[in-house]
């Protein structure tokens, strides 16, 4: 007998036949010449070729430092495996030495890394060293950042609406939260665009409080988040209540002495023009029997003021105005004290609203005494950040000049308003405290005027 010895090398490469995997087959042998001579060859299990494919991170796809990148692979191996990170051709750093392959790694980037759109990521058998495979190239950017630019140190009234706004280098969406203090508080959206902006109509049932921030926080990554600064809520009218002063008082401009400490704050917060910047405006009010006293503080930027005659357009410069009903039978006249920072007044007397106005004598205004933080002139433009203080006194004899006038005292409400306005500078603004609700730029109008509701 013949014997006669075969060998055969079977590599089957996954995908590219039509034999199962695993599955056992048995090969048949026969004598071309006689088909009576046979054999068969016992049986062979056909395996496929070890390999691993990179599904994540896709070619061309972006992630960025200090964020999280999901890896994703599959395979046909029960050894562990090892991710490097590798940056064009060249090795970059390595990921992790070991871990299970089952698919999936999440990896948190490094913030040191180098920005690239030349990354790849490696992965290779920890035995089988031939075992190796590369992902398509992908971008590392910059680390995602949020900037909250408002509410800054601002004074926000219930049932208005006021315009959340912030930076950031990310296209998913933004969540929006309040805090009080330290804690949360409430949702105000929970995905918005990542536009910048969100116009957010605060809630009557808010309370009356120093201490609220915004958060602001990735969808995609919470970990991504700022705080603005603490800003205040204030009552949803406009209303205040006006103490009486007790004792004597220094018109000088300053804000903190103890006269004023328990004045309510007035927030001049409502914008009627689009501006890259709104000072925070804020004013207080007392009376006396004979004297009302007011006081502003403007923290400002783009201050410039060059008129110094008295009823001069002191409104183009950066101005604070005070209008003001004291009649309150006839709450539609009224009179507006307009001063620049420099301390110079313009004062008229409307006898009919937008159409009759009577301009006070300059003698009658320079009764008026006035503290000004601010150099009578600024010019040029003070560009970088300033805040400015007016404090003035007006004698009641001086209305009673020209209106007839209800006398302050407990109980009796007056009809005002108060802003702060800048039209001849870099950056034109024109700020109210109540609310003009027809959205008119014009401050003449009182049937928009607050309430003053003396003490």
């Amino acid at each position: 007998m013949k014997t006669i010895r075969l060998t055969f090398l079977f590599l089957v490469l996954a995908g590219q036949t039509g034999i199962a995997q695993d599955t056992m087959y048995f090969y048949k042998l026969g004598n071309v010449i006689n088909s009576q001579v046979i054999a068969f060859i016992d049986s062979i299990a056909f395996k496929e070729a070890p390999y691993i494919s990179i599904d994540m991170p896709a070619s061309n796809s972006t992630c960025r430092k200090g964020g999280k990148l999901s890896i994703s692979w599959k395979d046909n191996v029960n050894e562990k495996v090892r991710i490097d990170l590798y940056k064009g051709a060249a090795f970059y750093l390595n990921i992790t030495s070991s871990t299970n392959s089952d698919g999936l790694f999440d990896w948190t980037l490094p913030v040191s890394l180098a920005l690239g759109n030349d990354y790849n990521i490696c992965i290779s058998g920890t035995v089988n060293k031939s075992l190796i495979t590369y992902s398509g190239s992908f971008s590392i950017l910059e680390e995602s950042k949020i900037t909250v630019l408002s509410p800054k140190n601002a004074i926000w009234s219930q049932e208005n609406s006021q315009t959340i706004s912030w930076t950031d280098n990310f296209d998913e969406n933004v969540k929006i939260e309040l805090y009080k203090g330290s804690a949360f508080l409430r949702t105000i959206s929970s995905g918005v665009p990542s536009a910048g902006t969100f116009v957010w109509t605060i809630p009557n049932d808010l309370a009356i409080a120093s201490d609220y921030k915004i958060r602001l926080s990735s969808i995609a990554d919470p970990a991504v988040q700022a705080f603005s600064t603490s800003f205040s809520i204030s009552r949803a009218s406009s209303e205040v209540n006006v103490n009486k002063l007790v004792g004597p008082i220094s018109i000088d401009g300053n804000w903190d002495k103890p006269q004023w400490s328990t004045a309510e704050i007035i927030p001049i917060n409502n914008a009627m023009n689009s501006t890259a910047f709104i000072p925070v405006a804020e004013a207080k009010m007392m009376y006396s029997d004979s004297n009302l006293y007011v006081i502003f503080r403007i923290q400002d930027r783009n201050v410039r003021s060059i008129t110094t005659a008295i009823n001069g357009p002191v409104w183009e410069d950066a101005a604070a105005e005070f209008f003001f009903a004291p009649d309150t039978n006839t709450p539609e006249k009224y009179f507006n004290l307009e001063m620049n920072c420099g301390g110079t007044p313009l004062m008229f007397y409307s006898t009919f609203p937008k159409t009759s106005f009577l301009e006070l004598d300059t003698n009658d205004i320079k009764q008026i005494e006035i503290a000004h933080s601010m150099p009578r002139t600024v010019n040029p433009e003070i560009a970088d950040p300033v805040t400015w203080y007016l404090e003035y006194r007006i004698p009641l004899s001086l209305i009673r000049k020209y209106s007839n006038l209800t006398q302050p005292a407990m109980g009796v409400v007056w009809r005002a308003n108060f802003y702060q306005c800048a039209s001849n500078n870099s950056n034109p603004r024109w700020l109210t405290w109540a609310l003009i609700k027809n959205g008119v730029l014009n401050f003449h109008q009182p049937e928009f005027f607050g309430r003053l509701k003396f003490q």
